[in-house]
């Protein structure tokens, strides 16, 4: 087993618990979903501007990776292969839009570390 160190642990925490966020409000609030995405993933991490910027980033990256191939997976079981194609060309084009929720992902956890490095400097 790899030993990662708890600061890892909880970053990867912070940016699962982000990804969730992201994946399930993003259909619904497209900005608001990347925004409390990263947010979240903010908050939950180390903490700092930097890190809940990171922590957004890899939660917008994940996000478009589970639902690329959620689409790919969809496609394919209701079409058949003209859905894999048509899943690939929808997963490319939410790969085109990893910039979309990459920035916003950045600006909700840099928001967040920084609200948790306001809080964790408040506390002492």
């Amino acid at each position: 087993m790899i030993d990662i160190p708890s600061a890892g642990r909880t970053f990867l925490r912070s940016c699962l618990v982000g990804l969730l966020f992201m994946v399930i409000l993003n259909p619904v609030l497209p900005v608001l979903g990347p925004l409390l995405g990263g947010f979240i993933s903010g908050v939950l991490g180390r903490g700092g501007i930097w890190n809940g910027m990171l922590g957004g980033l890899v939660c917008a990256l994940s996000a478009v990776l589970v639902i690329s191939i959620i689409v790919i997976a969809g496609g394919t079981v209701v079409l058949g292969p003209l859905g894999l194609l048509l899943g690939a060309g929808v997963a490319a084009l939410l790969l085109a839009l990893v910039l979309y929720l990459g920035f916003f992902g950045m600006i909700g956890g840099a928001i967040g570390g920084a609200v948790k490095a306001h809080l964790r400097g408040s506390a002492h």
